[in-house]
């Protein structure tokens, strides 16, 4: 039993107004709560006919449980409310939209309190499961609690409050399934948590551009080796968000940008954002690597991570550019921790054929007796030299 249920909500049933449906609903609940030794019960039972009645849990009903502003005005009874729900919501007795919304009204102003010490890790758990049950029902209410918990995510004004739903969505697996939502006609139509046109649609008023530079400025935001906001949406990418960034170098330079310094600051990669692919099979973020002429360290740090399996034909412009970068500034890059850590692995894990014909004349040219410097001499002959002994099939890069 639910104390605060019994003594909050209990004495506010008002059932005059309702059908004998909605009173075998009314019942039910009771004994979902394990309230059932009450006059109000008993009276109940007694004094309407619900024997061979449907109970009806209506929009009513739902407003009766459901919606108490007064309770909700104090943190600690209206956490200890909605920790109540679960044996109702078990049952599929959900909010109804007006009451969903007081809910998550509540939860907007009583988040700093949520992570505090004062709430305890077990009624902590107890809300979250609401929450994942509200998300995975087929009601309105799936619909709202899953755009409470993404806007208020990608909300980095209030950090603290992003990383702490953050880390409860990944720990009960709150955001990775589906979600639902009543159309017009009343119908329930099934979605998966997938950045598509439908996503974009529900949760950032069919704005791509408005996903997109909110992802990018919260994907850098984070501590250093705890699960971020990237490991919650990571099973939400898709060939659609990389058939997005295709159409747009714009968009890819950004992406770029928040995944050097995600990488830099954060110090954990995001492969599989950079490897995005289309349906067709093009990695729209490596190759548009390509087209920019001037690299710096970042760049030649996201072409070591691209994906070893990209066709070549995505990579050829990549290797001219990264050419570009080793001839820069008469070879200075040569001494750079860019080119120890990522540099000299992209020589050497490559095949022979990956390698462009630039390279012949850049190894010639670094290597010449007369001309060369000794230390990166002996590096770029080491190199060359051992993957031409390792391929040797009778032909040059």
């Amino acid at each position: 039993m639910s104390a605060i249920f019994k003594d909050k909500i209990v004495p506010k049933l008002e059932l005059s107004s309702l059908e004998a449906s909605e009173v075998k609903a009314i019942l039910q609940v009771l004994e979902l709560m394990n309230i059932t030794d009450i006059d109000v019960y008993q009276n109940t039972k007694n004094n309407y006919n619900t024997e061979d009645v449907k109970a009806d849990f209506t929009e009513k009903v739902a407003q009766l449980i459901y919606f108490h502003p007064a309770v909700f005005a104090n943190e600690k009874e209206g956490l200890a409310l909605i920790a109540s729900w679960i044996p109702l919501l078990e049952k599929g007795f959900y909010p109804d939209e007006k009451s969903t919304n007081k809910l998550l009204e509540f939860l907007y102003f009583s988040l700093s309190y949520l992570q505090t010490d004062a709430v305890s890790e077990d009624l902590k758990t107890q809300i979250f499961k609401v929450l994942k049950m509200l998300v995975q029902s087929e009601s309105k209410a799936s619909l709202c609690v899953a755009r409470f918990l993404v806007h208020r995510i990608f909300d980095i004004r209030d950090v603290l409050s992003s990383d702490f739903l953050i880390q409860y969505c990944i720990r009960y697996q709150i955001l990775s399934e589906t979600y639902y939502v009543v159309n017009a006609d009343k119908t329930i139509t099934t979605f998966p948590f997938k950045i598509d046109n439908a996503f974009v649609e529900h949760f950032f008023d069919n704005n791509w551009y408005k996903f997109i530079s909110e992802f990018h400025r919260i994907l850098p935001v984070g501590r250093v080796y705890v699960k971020g906001v990237y490991d919650l949406i990571l099973p939400w990418f898709s060939t659609e968000l990389a058939a997005f960034y295709y159409n747009d170098l714009q968009l890819i330079n950004e992406a770029h940008k928040a995944i050097k310094e995600r990488i830099i600051y954060l110090e954990v990669n995001s492969l599989e954002l950079l490897n995005l692919k289309t349906t067709e099979g093009f990695h729209p973020l490596i190759a548009a690597l390509g087209p920019r002429m001037l690299w710096d360290s970042g760049d030649v740090l996201l072409f070591n991570n691209r994906d070893k399996n990209i066709p070549q034909e995505q990579l050829d412009v990549c290797y001219l550019r990264f050419v570009d970068w080793l001839n820069a500034d008469g070879g200075s890059n040569f001494y750079t921790e860019a080119f120890k850590d990522y540099g000299k692995l992209i020589l050497t894990e490559n095949r022979v054929e990956a390698l462009p014909l630039q390279f012949i004349p850049f190894w010639f040219d670094r290597c010449h007796p007369k001309t060369g410097v000794k230390n990166q001499t002996e590096t770029f002959n080491t190199i060359f030299s051992d993957l031409l002994i390792k391929d040797r099939k009778g032909q040059f890069p």
